[in-house]
């Protein structure tokens, strides 16, 4: 466990090692209960998160593509979310995640719950899109941008949403080659 600028060092240092981020952010509380018990497992602090995540990952890639594209349509085109401020990223194997930042959402304090909160937005904005819904626990780590999927070779990797949108899956395992 450590800072997230911290990280982005490390990961900056050799994009080939694996590297996880937790979606969460957290206090003091958070850092006081790892030094006491040297693990996470059991903490139930406040925890903060900038962005709701929606995971799409199904066995097909193709698959994933289209339904992500179809949602970012429907948060873009139903809910007129600026599509410049939405991350999309290629997870490098066979799915993507989309970040949709708390300010869409009016933001949010951190909280004890606030997990179990996002997990009830995405699962109710995400429901026809059949996102995965295991990513929603409070301490779930996600593969780091810029970090190369061992699998594949690809990397994890940003597209920008009005590229996505265009993009075929050739295009974007295209783009994955580079970080």
């Amino acid at each position: 466990v450590m800072k997230i600028s911290e990280a982005i060092a490390e990961i900056k240092k050799d994009s080939t090692k694996p590297a996880s981020v937790s979606v969460h952010r957290f206090d003091k509380s958070f850092h006081d209960y790892l030094t006491e018990r040297e693990t996470v497992r059991g903490y139930t602090g406040p925890s903060y998160a900038p962005f709701v995540p929606f995971d799409f990952d199904d066995a097909e890639l193709e698959l994933s593509h289209t339904r992500a594209q179809q949602f970012l349509g429907e948060m873009i085109n139903g809910f007129n979310a600026p599509a410049d401020q939405i991350n999309v990223f290629f997870s490098g194997r066979k799915g993507y995640h989309i970040y949709l930042p708390a300010q869409f959402f009016g933001n949010w304090a951190p909280s004890d719950s606030l997990y179990k909160k996002l997990r009830t937005l995405a699962l109710r904005l995400g429901e026809a899109h059949n996102i995965d819904p295991a990513i929603y626990d409070q301490k779930r780590l996600l593969r780091h941008p810029m970090t190369k999927h061992d699998a594949t070779d690809l990397y994890k990797r940003r597209i920008p949403t009005k590229e996505f949108l265009a993009a075929t899956v050739k295009d974007v395992q295209e783009m994955a080659v580079t970080a």
